[in-house]
């Protein structure tokens, strides 16, 4: 079976953009929209869309939430000695946090300081990664290589109901869809509203798949080691591998080298199909949100 066809990004000087975040945070969807704008724009923008546990409640749970994404956010916080471990929170290359309203600005920043090297990566019929290692300048010559596997954007969906918490048909921003031949002030008021949270390219899974220690090397993965071919095809977007300069076992160091493998745009996965918690609060969210792509 012939894998299903991709591409690589960030050929040139990337930017990797960590998103830190939680759908019970009243910020996400927005700070979601202004990112997922960016990495549209530019294709040399890789998204790494990490989702916190702190936020979590035992009958609230964003269903993206790892507890990797908690060791890495925190140790940027010690590391980068932040002023404070916001919700959310935006690191750009692993060494620079960027205001929830400026993530264009800290990108463009981050590029005329010390540059991320980009990795291409390729992928065959047999399912294997496999990307060229470089020469990476610069002193630091001790990391890890790692696999973050994203799957495809959900969008959000509005559920309002009337006082008697009947629910009453929307359209895709809130809006109240008045039926053929019924007066529209007729129609029960609205008195509250719910959606489902709305998630760009989340990240699923997290994989060490070597120390590094400078070598310059072409490196092969076979992804059926991660799982088999149909459940990949169906939950996953894309690939992201990064070089990041930490030792064994630690988390958030500089990112030294980056770079991505996105199939074309999938159809959502309805939320019952995922293999994950199926717990999904209905936070009260901004009612209109630009169409994920």
């Amino acid at each position: 079976m012939a894998f299903s066809a991709g591409a690589s990004y960030a050929k040139s000087a990337p930017s990797v953009v960590e998103f830190f975040s939680s759908e019970r945070c009243g910020d996400d969807p927005g700070v979601q929209a202004m990112i997922r704008d960016a990495v549209v724009a530019d294709p040399d923008v890789i998204l790494i869309n990490c989702r916190i546990t702190g936020l979590n409640k035992n009958d609230q749970k964003d269903i993206y939430s790892q507890e990797f994404c908690d060791d890495q956010k925190i140790a940027y916080f010690s590391r980068l000695r932040l002023y404070s471990p916001r919700n959310p929170q935006i690191i750009v290359d692993g060494r620079y946090e960027a205001s929830n309203k400026d993530v264009v600005p800290a990108i463009k920043a981050s590029r005329s300081l010390e540059k991320v090297v980009g990795l291409d990566l390729s992928m065959n019929d047999q399912r294997e990664l496999t990307f060229d290692i470089p020469e990476i300048p610069g002193d630091l010559k001790v990391g890890e290589i790692i696999l973050y596997t994203f799957g495809p954007s959900h969008q959000d969906k509005i559920i309002a109901f009337d006082a008697m918490g009947n629910p009453v048909s929307t359209d895709i921003d809130g809006n109240v869809i008045v039926p053929e031949g019924v007066d529209p002030a007729d129609m029960p008021p609205v008195v509250e509203r719910h959606a489902f949270p709305t998630y760009f390219r989340p990240v699923l899974a997290r994989r060490v798949l070597k120390s590094w220690s400078g070598e310059v090397e072409t490196f092969s993965f076979p992804l059926k080691d991660i799982m088999p071919f149909e459940e990949e095809a169906a939950k996953v977007q894309g690939y992201v591998v990064v070089i990041q300069g930490h030792k064994p076992g630690e988390f958030g160091g500089p990112v030294l080298a980056a770079g991505q493998w996105k199939r074309p745009d999938m159809t959502p996965i309805p939320l019952s199909d995922l293999d994950f918690p199926k717990q999904l609060s209905a936070p009260k969210l901004p009612l209109k949100d630009p169409v994920l792509q």
